[in-house]
């Protein structure tokens, strides 16, 4: 039941990774030029992508919101994604089922150590997601040549899995 979607968003980084990770298989370019966007295939896909986008108080992105979000606001995102009820006014009913994959294109600011709320969500997810297999978590680790903690706490946690460049 996947409809295919080509159609580009403000919001580029973390769309575009998840469309590398989801492309559909043959998926055409439009391209009329042989050899050149000739269109490519996912690693996963057959998968379905959810692409949600976060609030950020950064300038980094056009529409950007006034206020960074909490804590527990994140931890309420990352629960309500996994297919959970966060009790939380700002989600809409638990979607089913839930994510059983959570990449995070972008960086905590929150500063080193990750806090307890950061702590429980990722432990319950880690465990409890997928039916109790677990769900993946991902975090970009911020490509630069720094102490992971320092970067991202979130990707330096031992229960998700940190993602990096390199050079060439």
């Amino acid at each position: 039941a996947m409809v295919p979607n080509n159609d580009a968003t403000s919001i580029p980084h973390g769309m575009k990774c998840a469309g590398v990770a989801g492309a559909l298989a043959n998926n055409p370019s439009g391209s009329v030029v042989p050899g050149e966007n000739e269109g490519i295939v996912g690693a996963a896909p057959n998968c379905r992508l959810m692409g949600l986008i976060r609030p950020t108080g950064w300038d980094e992105y056009p529409g950007a919101v006034a206020a960074e979000p909490t804590e527990l606001q994140y931890a309420d995102a990352f629960v309500w994604t996994a297919g959970f009820d966060p009790g939380s006014p700002y989600f809409p009913p638990q979607i089913s089922p839930g994510a059983d994959v959570i990449s995070n294109s972008w960086v905590s600011k929150y500063a080193a150590p990750l806090s307890g709320t950061m702590q429980a969500a990722f432990d319950f997810l880690t465990t409890n997601g997928r039916g109790g297999k677990g769900v993946l978590i991902f975090f970009a680790a911020g490509n630069v040549n720094l102490d992971l903690s320092q970067v991202n706490c979130y990707a330096a946690y031992a229960k998700t899995i940190a993602v990096a460049a390199s050079t060439h």
